[in-house]
């Protein structure tokens, strides 16, 4: 069973699903039972069958985030300008993961590792600033 297929035909529905409330899951739907029709039983196909149920349900209402969370947001968003020297952009990078960490530690329990999850493009994107650090 090709599981990959059956995730990115599942991923691909609800995301049509999300951009359009309208959007008809049926044929999604008739792609993944066909995808598995020929397997033979197994927990695989049982999995894919039961997504192929699951989206005839209705999406779960969208999660409400903190305005901690969107604090958060918004300084992962203030980078130095790509023309400023590379410490400076570094250093901005370290006070943004810093600022944003306070908030996760303030934020609602149920958030803060959402919020802690902001500063991982940041920490990325710092260690492409510099040079690789060998032993």
């Amino acid at each position: 069973m090709d599981v990959a297929k059956v995730n990115s035909l599942f991923a691909q529905a609800r995301y049509e699903q999300r951009q359009d409330p309208a959007y008809d899951v049926r044929p999604a739907q008739e792609a993944l039972r066909a995808l598995v029709a020929d397997e033979p039983e197994s927990d695989d196909k049982a999995w894919a069958l039961r997504l192929a149920d699951k989206l005839a349900e209705p999406l779960p209402a969208p999660r409400e985030m903190s305005t901690q969370y969107y604090e958060a947001v918004a300084i992962a968003g203030e980078l130095a300008g790509a023309d400023a020297p590379v410490a400076e952009q570094v250093a901005a990078l370290d006070k943004a993961c810093e600022r944003i960490w306070a908030i996760a530690d303030r934020a609602p329990s149920d958030e803060a590792a959402d919020i802690r999850a902001l500063t991982q493009p940041l920490a990325a994107y710092r260690d492409e600033l510099q040079p690789p650090r060998f032993p």
